[in-house]
């Protein structure tokens, strides 16, 4: 699939060459490169197809998309919002805003801008999952749960919003739940380091001496393989507090 991948990128520089003023090609190779992880190279194929084609709602909302990946948030906020500027029914660039204002904790922005993806789109998944982040981050645990629960209707195979909810369930202390929502998060995605390590708060909230330490031993590899040292570190320190 790589391979595939970096064919098409290779076929859409040869067609540049041949035609170096479509913006719709360099729109196509940084498509090609995002999915390559390049985000760099996606966001300078982006900047040039904006430059050809000002008026391409898509390519600023896709050059926000790299932005987010490159941790430059106000960036992405710049770009979504001169997406919905030329196109107001563009649900990606209300949803790809809402994941700069969650990363820039500015949450009720954040669950705005997800409150209109939905409003544009009620089958939107991810939507849900971020307003329920929003949510949550400014203490609407409720509200998070409703959303996360609808995350898990339209996406049954959503290990993320499975996690999250198991979190607030814990945050809730209503611990069977949170068991239950983190198990399930495991089966879909067996190396959620997170989901191991939540589960283990849990299990030692439950005095599941035994349990938790596996927990936190399976977080902690999987911490290390992923190259988490935060988490590693916090796992080990739970294992070292039990024992």
């Amino acid at each position: 699939a790589i391979g595939d991948k970096s064919g098409a990128m290779a076929d859409f520089t040869q067609a540049i060459q041949i035609s170096p003023n479509d913006a719709g090609v360099y729109y196509s190779r940084g498509r090609s490169r995002f999915n390559l992880a390049d985000y760099q190279g996606a966001m300078a194929d982006y900047s040039k197809a904006i430059e050809l084609a000002p008026d391409r709602a898509d390519a600023y909302t896709n050059r926000c998309g790299a932005y987010l990946n490159l941790a430059s948030y106000d960036k992405a906020i710049a770009d979504c919002t001169q997406a919905i500027t030329i196109d107001p029914k563009d649900e990606a660039a209300y949803n790809n805003r809402c994941i700069a204002y969650l990363n820039l904790k500015q949450f009720q922005k954040a669950g705005e801008d997800c409150s209109l993806t939905i409003g544009l789109n009620g089958n939107n998944p991810k939507a849900y999952g971020n307003r329920g982040l929003a949510r949550s981050a400014a203490g609407d645990k409720g509200g998070a749960i409703e959303d996360f629960t609808q995350a898990i209707r339209l996406n049954p195979s959503d290990a993320v919003a499975y996690s999250n909810r198991g979190t607030i369930y814990s945050e809730l202390k209503n611990y069977a739940l949170a068991v239950e929502d983190f198990a399930q998060s495991l089966r879909l995605n067996p190396n959620n380091a997170t989901a191991f390590y939540s589960r283990g708060l849990v299990r030692r909230q439950l005095k599941d001496r035994t349990g938790a330490i596996e927990d936190f031993q399976k977080a902690a590899t999987l911490f290390l393989e992923q190259v988490r040292a935060d988490g590693f570190q916090n796992a080990q320190l739970q294992i070292n507090e039990i024992k």
